[in-house]
């Protein structure tokens, strides 16, 4: 029962498009605790782990300042997912004050390193200039990039922007072809929009 439980977390965490921290199946034995030794002495995984367990309140009490400081320390020394991560405590002001340039900041170096989810994430903000000037073209650009490591919400996204020629030229070709990838990865929202250019 447990471990089915844990299936549904993780199914649910990656639907809502939330960083999962994956255990061995023997959880117990990886604790928030076991961490902080490697976290304390530098280790960016280790504190990134430890910044999870407590932002999820995972062998800890759940608290958003120790999970934003774990994440910064991590960020700090080049961590693509802790960095995506800080930029996502800045953007709901969660164990920070909130702020679209320091989120967007955050979320560039994550993109930089080839990080697929900061990549489509970085082209929202550009797209709806947000923490940065608003530039379509750039959002288009980042994610073509994602789209390109199947990030399905990027797909989504471009296929959205050739069909108003946003940042690009129109063409309805491609955003149908854009939107039959995201579906066959399962993304339900593309079959929808596949379905209604299918009545127009």
């Amino acid at each position: 029962m447990r471990r089915l439980l844990c299936r549904c977390f993780v199914f649910a965490a990656c639907w809502l498009g939330l960083p999962v921290l994956l255990l061995p199946a023997d959880a117990e034995a990886v604790t928030a605790e076991a961490l902080r030794p490697a976290a304390e002495q530098g280790d960016p995984e280790a504190q990134f782990r430890l910044a999870e367990c407590y932002r999820w309140g995972q062998g800890v009490k759940q608290s958003s300042d120790e999970a934003a400081m774990w994440y910064r320390e991590a960020a700090q020394r080049g961590y693509a997912s802790a960095q995506k991560a800080l930029s996502e405590c800045y953007e709901r002001g969660e164990g920070v004050s909130a702020s679209p340039a320091e989120a967007y900041e955050w979320c560039r170096k994550a993109a930089e390193q080839g990080m697929a989810e900061a990549q489509n994430a970085l082209a929202f903000y550009y797209f709806l200039g947000k923490g940065v000037d608003r530039d379509a073209a750039e959002a288009v650009r980042l994610w073509r990039a994602a789209a390109d490591q199947q990030i399905p919400e990027a797909l989504y996204a471009l296929a959205l922007c050739y069909l108003e020629g946003e940042g690009v030229q129109p063409s309805r070709e491609e955003a149908r072809s854009l939107l039959e990838q995201a579906s066959r990865l399962g993304y339900e929202k593309a079959q929808e929009m596949l379905d209604s250019l299918g009545h127009e």
